[in-house]
């Protein structure tokens, strides 16, 4: 019965992006897969891991592919990692656990992931399930940099995994209406902490009311317009933001008022309700209707509130589909700007 819903998940991928299906490797046998898995000494509830690499081995990782800015489900860049390639993530996790989190050092061996965000999230399989559970497994970056030519990283915090579906099965069945439909998975939309239920899939802007110069708790990424000075600017980068073509086509909350008009970033979070569940912000200022290329200003409020970078337009779906969901962090963001401070996407650097 699974290997017919892993066809029809690949039917879906095909309808929504076909370069994507190009990409998809030949499959192993499962008798290869078998015999990989006894190598490694991963044992327990395998079957959906055979079931899922004798139907593909994982996804072609190419410049063209890269470039596409394409991820394995809409709205962000999880991509099929190969088995042999999973195993060696299954290995590095069970290390940092062990090192760095000793109260997760159960988890270690427990999950074998299988879709990668090309950053510290995975989505993973639990070997302990008997219907092959799956789980979201996710580190935070608090800063990343460059020290004597090596590049480190320093783990803030982590968080144990967390149940994305209480089966292999209802995974899959999720995955074809995801790629059916270009909407996310529902583990990011359903979950708490992450994107609401009520979060409408298309791009949608909707200009939300104003009380007391306090702006209400929004679902969607926010988007607030600080000048006024120029109306057919501030429109045509409204239009840029709705393109129907953006692979990360979110709803966005833009609030256009001129109670805020002049507003910084460093006074922004004065005016946000006390339960708005916001960790980041928009701004559209002056300089993002009047400079070349409109670029936004984006504002962590979370992480090291007020820090800030602008984002082209055409990347700004990127960066708020992936932080909505806490699929990247602000600094993986931050520290991926070109050399006048904008972030144009990862294909550039």
């Amino acid at each position: 019965m699974i290997k017919y819903r892993l066809d029809a998940l690949e039917a879906a991928i095909a309808g929504r992006n076909p370069l994507l299906a190009d990409r998809l490797k030949a499959p192993l046998s499962e008798s290869d897969v078998k015999m990989i898995l006894q190598k490694a000494k991963i044992v327990g509830a395998v079957d959906s891991v055979i079931a899922l690499y004798s139907w593909k081995n994982g996804t072609v990782f190419d410049e063209i592919l890269m470039a596409s800015k394409t991820g394995f489900f809409p709205g962000g860049i999880y991509q099929f990692i190969d088995l042999k390639k999973a195993i060696e993530h299954m290995r590095g996790y069970r290390e940092c656990v062990c090192s760095c989190f000793p109260k997760l050092a159960n988890f270690g061996g427990r999950y074998l992931p299988v879709f990668w965000n090309g950053a510290t999230n995975w989505i993973a399989l639990d070997l302990e399930s008997s219907v092959s559970r799956v789980v979201l497994i996710r580190f935070f970056i608090r800063e990343a940099s460059f020290k004597d030519g090596h590049y480190e990283e320093e783990i803030r915090e982590e968080d144990p995994p967390r149940e994305a579906y209480n089966s292999f099965s209802e995974f899959v069945d999720d995955a074809i209406q995801a790629n059916a439909k270009n909407k996310q998975l529902a583990c990011f939309r359903l979950a708490p902490g992450f994107v609401s239920k009520s979060a409408p899939v298309q791009s949608v802007v909707q200009n939300v009311s104003v009380n007391k110069n306090v702006i209400p708790a929004t679902e969607n990424a926010l988007v607030l317009r600080t000048d006024f000075s120029n109306e057919a600017a501030w429109k045509a980068l409204c239009a840029a933001l709705q393109d129907p073509d953006d692979a990360f086509n979110l709803s966005l909350d833009i609030v256009s008022d001129p109670a805020y008009d002049g507003l910084t970033a460093d006074q922004l979070p004065a005016c946000l309700s006390e339960d708005s569940p916001v960790s980041f912000a928009f701004i559209i200022d002056r300089n993002a209707l009047t400079n070349p290329g409109h670029p936004v200003l984006a504002i962590d409020l979370h992480d090291q509130p007020g820090r800030t970078f602008r984002v082209a337009p055409a990347a700004l779906g990127m960066v708020a589909s992936n932080l909505l969901i806490a699929n990247m962090g602000f600094d993986e963001f931050a520290n991926a700007v070109d050399h006048d401070g904008i972030f144009r996407g990862f294909s550039r650097i």
